[in-house]
């Protein structure tokens, strides 16, 4: 940036960088409604009538990227695992004193094992997970993810199972708490005593406000569409955090909420252009998407070419929804 050290970088995906008129202050300058939906390089917005949602639109996801991720994310996704994953948190368990749990009934054929993690920046929240083994005599099936230590206030888990979304209060910078939402997925148990590649996966944690123009959208959009999911980064698979089924259905849920979002926005308001964005099909290039198969197995090949196709289908039934709605 002029004026700045050579070390100092500012993403380019902020839209004041843009020295351009973009298409949208074009046409609200000759009296046009526009709708602007998670459009790349929109955000902070510079419109002055019409309706936005999102539109940062940098890819970076968890790691570090000079491109950096969505400045109104309260955090990146996060993975918490026995093993030895890049960027992942790594945890330890430990004999399980169920005399601190509150209604354990559930009876569990190994020792319990326990663990605490925390979620989100600064101090951000505190899980305990408590890992049992259900229905299994000679392995560990199942965790109870809690904050307080309560198993019937805890989310059961077993491997592959999504939790529904969560929402906490989180504290920034000393400011007033900010309520975002997220999910859990537990990938792997993993395997013997000590859950060696235990995998729990923790989605972007995304605020419930603080996203739209004007400001009282989101609310709507929550409650016609769900929490927002705004990150489907591919770097979770490329880290080893999440399989193929969770990055699909994180990029499945964000293209079918953008369609609902869109038949929403178009019925309630009157509009002259609609902008809207989906990064899924760069993202899945990006991880499974290999110029040199010799690397790959016949199975991996096999497994990215249907994880290709799948999310094809997935952008072109979104588009079909949006173009119907228009």
């Amino acid at each position: 940036m002029p004026g700045t050290h050579l070390t100092e970088f500012r993403s380019g995906f902020y839209s004041d960088l843009c020295q351009a008129e973009q298409i949208w202050v074009t046409a609200e300058r000759f009296d046009k409604r526009v709708i602007l939906s998670k459009f790349m390089c929109s955000w902070p917005p510079n419109i002055k009538k019409g309706i936005q949602l999102e539109g940062f639109g940098a890819p970076g996801g968890p790691g570090s990227r000079p491109w950096g991720s969505s400045p109104l994310a309260i955090s990146n996704s996060s993975c918490y695992t026995t093993g030895a994953l890049q960027n992942a948190t790594t945890i330890d368990f430990s004999t399980a004193d169920l005399s601190s749990w509150k209604n354990v009934v559930k009876r569990s054929s190994l020792p319990p094992l326990e663990t605490q993690i925390k979620i989100g920046p600064k101090e951000g929240v505190r899980f305990w997970i408590l890992v049992l083994a259900l229905s299994s005599e000679s392995a560990y099936d199942a965790v109870v993810v809690s904050k307080n230590k309560d198993f019937d206030e805890g989310i059961l888990l077993k491997k592959g199972e999504m939790s529904n979304w969560l929402y906490e209060d989180f504290n920034l910078d000393n400011k007033k708490a900010i309520r975002g939402s997220f999910r859990m997925k537990l990938i792997d148990m993993g395997s013997n005593g000590n859950l060696q590649g235990f995998r729990l996966f923790v989605s972007q944690i995304f605020p419930l406000k603080g996203w739209t123009f004007p400001e009282d959208v989101a609310a709507d959009l929550i409650d016609q569409c769900g929490p927002f999911l705004e990150s489907i980064s591919h770097f979770p698979y490329v880290f080893g955090w999440v399989d193929e089924s969770t990055y699909l259905d994180d990029i499945s849920y964000q293209a079918e909420w953008l369609s609902k979002a869109a038949k929403y926005l178009m019925s309630k308001n009157s509009w002259d252009l609609y902008l809207t964005h989906w990064h899924g099909i760069d993202n899945t290039q990006h991880a499974f998407l290999r110029f040199d198969k010799s690397v790959l197995t016949e199975e991996q090949s096999k497994l990215s070419e249907k994880t290709v196709s799948t999310s094809y289908e997935i952008a072109d039934k979104m588009v079909g929804e949006i173009v119907n709605s228009a």
